[in-house]
């Protein structure tokens, strides 16, 4: 049991779910009753805007959560090793082949020969602006920089964890990337999808999208024309 009670959860044998279970979430917020946040500062409406956006972000950007709201970790030596999460400095708008959109940058955590394993990759993830629930996001962006509120996510991974778990328990942060990926899987190559989740080795990539459901039943439909 991880602390928080945040089980480490699988993807394995995970049904995908369709958009309207997203926006559902996203809906069954306001129906949450949140006091006043002791470390957070928020009031209850602010934190509901917050959870919104943090629903959003994770799934639209396909983002582990450490990526958005930051990490921190003890190592063996008894250091505190702490990696921040997305500022509003982070999130850029504008514009690619003719689409709006807006572009988030992330600190993604890579193997490497830095301390503890661990070394820190700039990339960036981009967000369509038609997208509906984008709009989630950017009303709590716009708050935020209204507010002077520097980091949109300053909670803990437990905390977010708690969050989705309160909504329904049978989803976590992870979740979210997964149900993303996998709806991805049915348009995009292994290779484009290594490049969007920022996946070190092609063969997660090939998970995704060879399980495909979709992508096997149009391929069954064309051998079928085929052989008819």
């Amino acid at each position: 049991m991880k602390k928080g009670g945040a089980k480490r959860r699988t993807t394995e044998g995970l049904m995908a779910v369709r958009r309207n279970y997203i926006e559902g979430l996203i809906s069954r917020v306001d129906m949450m009753d949140y006091g006043f946040g002791l470390k957070s500062g928020l009031t209850p409406k602010e934190q509901k805007m917050r959870n919104k956006a943090l629903i959003a972000l994770l799934y639209l950007s396909a983002r582990r959560i450490s990526e958005i709201v930051g990490r921190v970790k003890k190592l063996p030596d008894g250091s505190v090793d702490v990696w921040e999460g997305v500022t509003l400095d982070d999130f850029q708008f504008g514009e690619v082949e003719n689409e709006k959109i807006m572009r988030m940058r992330i600190r993604v955590l890579k193997r490497g020969r830095a301390k503890n394993g661990l070394k820190v990759v700039m990339d960036h993830v981009d967000i369509r602006l038609l997208d509906p629930l984008s709009k989630y996001i950017i009303d709590w962006l716009n708050y935020c920089k209204e507010k002077g509120i520097r980091k949109p996510f300053n909670l803990t991974r437990q905390r977010a964890w708690q969050i989705l778990h309160e909504l329904d328990p049978n989803i976590w942060v992870h979740w979210f990337r997964h149900q993303r990926l996998t709806h991805l899987s049915d348009v995009m190559d292994p290779f484009e999808l290594q490049d969007f989740a920022k996946f070190a080795r092609i063969e997660t990539a090939l998970n995704y999208v060879h399980k495909s459901p979709r992508k096997i039943l149009s391929k069954i439909r064309e051998a079928d024309k085929l052989w008819a």
